[in-house]
């Protein structure tokens, strides 16, 4: 990655031109959200939203799958329902208390 914000934003605008390639090649359904760090503080927004509404939905945590030839199949989801209420405990910044069985 380039060091100067000018030409970090100049590949950040080729990366997504190109995700959007693929999305549009692929015909893939659904939203595209880039969550570089441009657009981490609108992430943050939407949570700190979901918070004050005292919503408990979470965001799917999902990735590209690709085949041998490097080709976009499809996407890995992670089904976090098996999860849910195992999540570790903050102790101030100094440490996390883990559940004890996933």
């Amino acid at each position: 990655m380039p060091n100067t914000w000018e030409d970090r934003g100049k590949v950040d605008v080729l990366m997504r031109l190109q995700a959007l390639r693929v999305v549009k090649e692929e015909k893939i359904d659904g939203v595209v959200m880039f969550a570089d760090d441009s657009n981490m503080h609108k992430m943050m927004d939407k949570r700190k939203e979901l918070e004050e509404e005292e919503s408990s939905s979470s965001l799917p945590v999902q990735g590209p799958a690709c085949n041998a030839t490097d080709k976009l199949v499809g996407w890995h989801v992670f089904n976090t329902l098996p999860y849910a209420g195992k999540i570790a405990v903050y102790i101030d910044d100094v440490a996390a208390v883990l559940p004890q069985k996933l």
